[in-house]
C-alpha cells in the first residue's frame, strides 16, 4: 500500500487576516485544524510549501529578460544592485540603454521590451510594474497576475503562524524565490518548471495526498490537479 502525505499549501502570515493579501475572515481558524492533521498518524509524510519571494529593490532599475542573450553585454556594465542583481538605470548611459534595447528586440523570446520600473521585485508584484494589484502583464507566454508585495524572504509575512506545529515538516518547498517566475502549485511553477516535489514523493512511495490551504481557491485547485508523478 502506498504512503500518504499531508500537503500544507502556503500557510503563511501574509495569507491570513492582517497580512498583505486579503484573506477570508476567520481563515486563521484553519491553523488548529492543520495542527490536528499534523498529529494524525495516518500520514507518513508532512510537507509544506511557502511563497519565498526576493527582497524588493527600491532603486530605479531595468527589468529585462533573456539573460542568456545579454550575458556578454552585462560583463562590461558597472556593478549590479546588491539586493536584486539587476543593473540600475542610474549607472547606464543613454548609449548602453539603447544597445540593451536593441539586443532585446533581436531576442526570439516573448518578452522584448525594456521596462523602467519604480521598484525591482518579484514578477508577481504589482509594484514591480508600476501597476495595481488585480491587473496582469504578459510574461514568458502567459498573463502574469499581479499582487501586493507579499511573503518576502525574512519578513514576518513570510513566516508560518506562530501557533502552527512547524517542527513536523519532512520537506518544505520554497516557491517564487527567483525574480522572474511565479508558482501557485508546489509541484511546478507557472511556466512548467519542476520544483522537485513530485520526485521527492515518488522516491518515498507516496500514492495519496491531502492538501490544506488558506490561499485563494485558484491556488488550491492548481495544487490538487497537479499529478505527483
Amino acid at each position: 500500500m502506498g504512503r500518504k502525505v499531508l500537503l500544507v499549501i502556503d500557510l503563511q502570515q501574509d495569507f491570513l487576516p492582517g497580512g498583505a493579501l486579503a484573506a477570508a475572515p476567520g481563515s486563521e481558524r484553519i491553523v488548529p485544524v492543520v495542527n490536528k492533521l499534523l498529529d494524525t498518524p495516518v500520514f507518513d509524510l508532512r510537507v509544506a510549501s511557502t511563497d519565498w519571494h526576493p527582497e524588493v529593490c527600491r532603486q530605479p532599475c531595468l527589468l529585462y529578460c533573456c539573460n542568456q542573450h545579454l550575458r556578454g553585454f552585462r560583463t562590461c556594465m558597472p556593478s549590479a544592485c546588491s539586493c536584486c542583481s539587476v543593473r540600475c538605470c542610474s549607472v547606464l548611459c543613454k548609449t548602453q540603454v539603447t544597445q540593451m534595447a536593441d539586443l532585446l528586440r533581436r531576442c526570439r523570446r516573448a518578452e522584448r521590451e525594456v521596462h523602467r520600473v519604480t521598484a525591482q521585485g518579484h514578477i508577481s508584484f504589482a509594484s514591480t510594474h508600476g501597476k495595481s494589484p488585480g491587473e496582469s502583464v504578459p510574461h514568458r507566454g502567459i498573463q502574469q497576475p499581479l499582487w501586493p508585495e507579499h511573503c518576502v524572504q525574512g519578513t514576518p509575512g513570510a513566516d508560518h503562524p506562530a501557533d502552527l506545529t512547524r517542527h513536523r515538516w519532512d520537506h518544505v518547498v520554497r516557491k517564487g524565490s527567483a525574480l522572474d517566475a511565479d508558482a501557485s502549485s508546489p509541484f511546478r511553477d507557472l511556466h512548467g518548471a519542476d520544483l522537485g516535489l513530485a520526485a521527492f514523493l515518488r522516491e518515498r512511495g507516496v500514492q495519496a495526498r491531502l492538501r490544506a490551504a488558506v490561499r485563494p481557491c485558484w491556488w488550491g485547485r492548481s495544487s490538487a490537479r497537479t499529478p505527483a508523478g
